[in-house]
Formats: structure tokens, sequence, C-alpha cells
């Protein structure tokens, strides 16, 4: 800090600026401790979370949806191992619910589909 108070607590700082005693920056040369470094440093967003949730976007013929579950479960595990150094788990479960609709969705095409081929055979075949 510096030698310049005013009446409020208030301190200017020997980088010009004033700073309340509580929101005071650390020393020149003193280390920050760890919880404060822990607190505010970036994490990271796993990037099976992410796979996970484009892949359920893109659907692929119910092929991305699969996919995106599974890598939506990996991601969630890897998250929770983690312990907070990765972000992503909202990424990871919205893959995963997605996935699991387009699973579905990808049942009913494939049915659908597989139904309408047998009528058109019969269509065709028939005098």
């Amino acid at each position: 800090m510096s030698d310049t108070s005013d009446v409020t607590g208030w301190f200017k700082g020997s980088d010009g600026n004033w700073y309340h005693p509580v929101h005071a920056p650390p020393p020149p040369g003193s280390r920050i401790p760890a919880a404060y470094s822990e607190l505010f440093a970036p994490h990271s967003t796993n990037g099976s979370a992410i796979a996970s949730f484009v892949l359920a976007l893109v659907w692929l013929a119910g092929f991305g949806s699969i996919l995106a579950v599974i890598l939506g479960l990996s991601a969630r595990k890897e998250i929770r191992e983690a312990h907070g150094a990765q972000g992503g788990e909202v990424l990871a479960i919205a893959g995963i619910l997605i996935g699991i609709l387009g699973v579905v969705s990808a049942l009913v095409f494939w049915i659908a589909i597989a139904r309408l081929h047998s009528l058109v055979n019969i269509q065709i075949n028939s005098p």
C-alpha cells in the first residue's frame, strides 16, 4: 500500500489508484494465496462435452446421437474427476439428453423407412 490515505479508509496504491482496504491488491512481491488463485483461475471446458453437444445437434441419422450419449457420459465422468478444474457439465448433460431424443427419433425414423419400403415393395409386386 502507500503512505497516502483519507478519512474513509481508502488508500492510494503505488499504481496511483485508490483502493478500499478490503479490496486492496496484494503488496508487490507477495504471493497470492492458493485459495484465491484457485477461486479465480480460469478453467477449461471439457472437449468431450463440447463434442457431445455438437454431435447431438448434428444427429447424422442417429449415429451422431449415439456418439453424443457416449461422449456426454464420458465427459461427465472426466469433469467429476477433475474436481473443478474443468467445466462443461451442462454441455455434457445437454448432449446426453438431446442425444437420447435423437436416438429415439432415429428408431422411429428407421422403423418408418422400413415400413414404407415394405409397403412400396408390396405395391410394386402386386398384380
